[in-house]
């Protein structure tokens, strides 16, 4: 999933970032040799659409990892 997700942030063929950050927009697209910088709505919200993915994603495995090693810290001081 991270990495469909960097295809965005420049891991694709033309080594491009393809979310704009100034105007919060996504380029259309890759030509062969180019970024499109077209910038409508279906490419925007397919951007944001797997930033909200990959939010949801790491934020419940960062609260599983912590709970995690709570419940591990609290059975070692049991024992």
């Amino acid at each position: 999933m991270k990495m469909a997700f960097d295809w965005f942030l420049g891991n694709n063929h033309l080594h491009q970032v393809i979310y704009n950050p100034c105007t919060g927009g996504c380029y259309d697209g890759l030509e062969a040799d180019c970024v499109n910088l077209n910038q409508g709505a279906e490419s925007t919200l397919s951007y944001l659409m797997a930033r909200l993915t990959m939010a949801k994603y790491f934020s419940n495995e960062q609260r599983i990892k912590a709970t995690t090693e709570q419940y591990l810290k609290s059975n070692l001081q049991l024992m």
